[in-house]
């Protein structure tokens, strides 16, 4: 009779094997959970339910079950506390994103503004909510490993299909716009401790308000954020352009007041600008170089950087979105403490170098500082080549002063759109180049700018590649997908998925990319409406 084949057990299985067994369990599981296909409960593939099986399946399941959690401040705070006092559980943590939650309102107002009094409640829901989140990370000794937080805030209410456009009313007033959060400690009750009136965090590395927020964020709350994390090394800030200019001005004068005060530990900064919930907003990141008013053009003599180069680039047109130098002044201070940093549409490239670059005295040094990008409103299909070569020409000087500089990018894109100029060093070359969706020549002092930042900063002589003239444009998003070197340091990846999701036409009114495309049957039905 033969042998029988015994079936092998668990523990009978090689470590390696049992190892890629439980990851395969456990991405599973996570893949699922994040998945948007809805599954019945009695299907879903719980992941406490693999932990309980044994001991040594607990500890693997819990390390990945506990790297990345999601909380409401409504509903998960004292069970995080609670679960989270195991300090190995803490050990595992890498991420957490914690959204405050705000007051329920009727559906029949989701398209009414706040009023005062719903402000103040929103504001006592995110001051408590923050404090008692910091209040219990606060308690946490510091570990050799870093933790991200990512913030947001929104009510149970909120509709996404309300923010932007279509939650405007009459007035142009939005209930997702219309107020900034702040603290306000003694209203809702919360201890003002140390310096800043948060309990101090030293676990965190990292904190970031994404592209899925939608809820303003003062800059006085995100600065006193900030200073309550003592370890705090990277801020990823990517707001929403606001309603109109007027709004966004006084947005964007706060942000320039409060940014010297930023924490100096900060060394790793990138902030975007996200310009899509409105169909006029953002004019400057979705306007070609032709719309502007041809007179506001010739009027327009504040030079947005010193000497002739950035004076002559003024009169190429008003970009509304740099109508508040500061910012771009107070960004560009920052930038002395950063080792990576990138600003995209909050402000243009010529401000940023403003006020550090003089005719009277050598620029600052940038001892630390390896990767930046930044955006230039000069850089679209129609403005005159010199122009963007004084760009290129401007931010050679500054560059010139950064001796651990490895990549520097300088872009642009629109509707219609995209360009790239690119500054590379590795350890066996250092090259330069220019992608664009048009026919464009660096010109050859400005190549001799650039070949004098390598000969100043590196061991090569510089290679200047040919000029790219990219081939169909497919809109803002692939663009910064396929064609930024820094794209990881401009836009977190969620972001960006989320940014690539989205189905982009082109708009047969203007025949681009513009944030609210309009199909041929809207345009001959607002022809039907005139008549």
């Amino acid at each position: 009779m033969g042998n029988k084949t015994e079936m092998a057990s668990w523990n009978g299985l090689p470590v390696e094997l049992r190892g890629l067994i439980l990851e395969h369990l456990a991405f599973s599981a996570v893949a699922e959970r994040r998945s948007r296909i809805w599954k019945a409960k009695s299907k879903r593939h719980d992941m406490g339910s693999y932990a309980v099986v044994c001991r040594q399946w607990q500890g693997f399941i819990e390390k990945i079950n506990f790297s990345n959690l999601e909380i409401s401040t409504a509903k998960d705070l004292a069970s995080f506390d609670e679960i989270l006092q195991d300090p190995a559980r803490r050990s595992y943590l890498r991420r957490v994103s914690l959204r405050v939650e705000l007051p329920r309102y009727p559906n029949k107002l989701a398209k009414v503004p706040e009023t005062d009094i719903e402000q103040n409640e929103n504001e006592v829901a995110f001051t408590q909510g923050v404090w008692n989140f910091f209040d219990i990370l606060s308690k946490w000794a510091p570990s050799a490993s870093d933790m991200e937080l990512e913030l947001s805030a929104a009510s149970p209410s909120d509709k996404n299909k309300y923010f932007g456009e279509m939650g405007l009313d009459q007035d142009g007033n939005s209930r997702f716009f219309d107020h900034d959060l702040d603290f306000c400690f003694i209203t809702a009750g919360c201890d003002q401790i140390g310096r800043h009136g948060l309990p101090e965090v030293p676990v965190i590395s990292s904190c970031q308000i994404l592209r899925r927020n939608h809820r303003n964020f003062s800059s006085r709350a995100l600065l006193t954020i900030f200073s309550s994390l003592p370890r705090l090394r990277e801020v990823r800030f990517e707001p929403w352009h606001q309603v109109d200019m007027e709004a966004q001005l006084e947005v964007d004068s706060d942000h320039a007041r409060s940014l010297p005060f930023w924490p100096s530990h900060i060394k790793r900064i990138s902030i975007f600008e996200h310009f899509d919930a409105f169909a006029d907003g953002g004019e400057g990141e979705w306007e070609d170089a032709d719309s502007g008013d041809e007179n506001e053009m010739e009027a327009n003599t504040d030079p947005a950087a010193p000497g002739p180069a950035m004076a002559e680039a003024d009169d190429v047109g008003d970009v509304p979105r740099t109508s508040c130098p500061s910012l771009g002044h107070n960004l560009g201070h920052l930038s002395l403490q950063a080792e990576e940093m990138a600003v995209s549409n909050v402000s243009d490239a010529s401000d940023f170098f403003e006020g550090l670059i003089s005719r009277n005295r050598s620029p600052p040094v940038w001892k630390h500082l390896r990767r930046l990008a930044l955006t230039s409103n000069m850089m679209i299909d129609g403005v005159d080549a010199e122009l963007i070569n004084n760009v290129l020409r401007t931010v050679a000087t500054a560059a010139k002063y950064m001796p651990v500089l490895q990549i520097l990018e300088i872009y642009k894109t629109d509707q219609f759109g995209g360009a790239v100029f690119r500054y590379s060093v590795d350890s066996l070359s250092t090259t330069a180049s220019w992608e664009g969706t048009w026919d464009f020549r660096v010109e050859k002092d400005v190549k001799a700018a650039w070949a004098e930042v390598s000969k100043r900063n590196t061991a090569h002589d510089m290679d200047f590649l040919p000029e790219i003239h990219l081939g169909d444009y497919r809109g803002p998003y692939a663009f910064v997908d396929e064609h930024l070197k820094t794209k990881d340091l401009v836009l977190h990846p969620s972001s960006l998925e989320d940014m690539l999701s989205k189905k982009m036409d082109k708009c047969k009114a203007c025949n681009g990319y513009c944030a609210h495309p309009k199909s041929a049957e809207q345009i001959w039905g607002s022809f039907g409406d005139d008549a």
